[in-house]
């Protein structure tokens, strides 16, 4: 009898398993494909650039997600095993690129802590929370630089915003705006989602040496893709202060989640286009070191993170 129930849940995972990599090939044929000139493009930066500088951004990128993994341990409703999470984080790169703004990652993410003792609305909650972390540390670096940057800061940025940037950025707000006023389930489920974050970080709070790490880790975390944008530039030859990186890789990030494709893919560089051109640098170099960014953090992950993702599922993580 045990003998049965022990091999129908072997069944049952074996056909989870096939669901989800058939649908995450169908599905990344489905979005990759037409992005194929945009790799290409990508590849042809990384044939110009220097080779000790590509490598040391990478090695930049590969150093994000061990702490990035480190934030969720810390955020957790109940422990969770280190490795475990570092192999589904390293998963979460593919699935990230599924779905838009994050979605995929985030679902990953989820669906892992609802395997780990987590419920649903908690596995949300703190995916939300990581988030919510992650913009916060974003922000606070920030702060630091304009506080300390001074002067030299207003000097390293010439805003350039064409017209039709501001247009696009103000319909972009308007028109959440006005759906959240209009449609009465998004302003609830906005509305849930805010309340559900408060009481996370108060929860949170409680444990000020957990919040101070986890704080810490989304400020490395941010400072280590900086760091690799700044490698980025320079492997094409372009030097250009830290702050204006920092500033760089905010207006990509910040275009990025609002661009409605899987990954950010296209917003993402313009939004880094855009924020090299306020800093001074010609839109063509601004381009070259966009994609090759692009291609250190957006391309060069997917095929280990689809390994992952192959592994995590087989092993029932996901």
């Amino acid at each position: 009898m045990a003998q049965s129930r022990t091999g129908r849940t072997s069944r049952n995972r074996s056909r989870v398993y096939a669901l989800y990599i058939g649908a995450a090939a169908l599905l990344s044929l489905y979005v990759f494909l037409p992005q194929s000139s945009r790799l290409k493009a990508s590849l042809q930066t990384v044939k110009t650039a220097h080779p000790h500088f590509l490598i040391a951004a990478v090695l930049l990128t590969i150093a994000t997600y061990p702490l990035a993994t480190a934030i969720y341990c810390l955020i957790a409703y109940h422990p969770i095993r280190y490795p475990r999470t570092l192999l589904v984080q390293v998963a979460s790169s593919f699935t990230n690129r599924l779905l838009p703004a994050g979605a995929g990652g985030m679902a990953t993410i989820a669906r892992y802590l609802t395997r780990n003792r987590h419920t649903a609305v908690q596995a949300g909650s703190v995916a939300a929370l990581n988030n919510l972390i992650g913009v916060f540390g974003h922000m606070l670096i920030l702060l630091i630089i304009v506080v300390f940057g001074g002067a030299s800061l207003r000097q390293a940025i010439t805003v350039r915003l064409s017209p039709t940037v501001l247009l696009v950025g103000v319909l972009i707000i308007a028109t959440a705006v006005t759906a959240i006023m209009v449609w009465s389930w998004l302003r609830g489920a906005v509305r849930q989602g805010l309340q559900s974050l408060v009481i996370d970080f108060r929860q949170l709070w409680r444990h000020p040496l957990r919040l101070t790490a986890a704080v810490g880790s989304a400020m490395l975390v941010t400072s280590l893709y900086a760091l690799t944008l700044y490698a980025s530039a320079l492997a094409l030859g372009q030097h250009l202060s830290l702050a204006q990186v920092f500033i760089v890789l905010t207006l990509g990030v910040g275009v990025a989640s609002i661009t409605p494709t899987p990954g950010g893919i296209g917003g993402a560089e313009a939004g880094l286009v855009a924020g090299f051109v306020s800093v001074g640098v010609p839109a063509d170099q601004g381009l070259s070191i966009a994609l090759l960014y692009r291609f250190i953090t957006y391309w060069l992950p997917l095929l280990p993170g689809f390994i992952a993702f192959h592994m995590a599922a087989r092993k029932g993580y996901i």
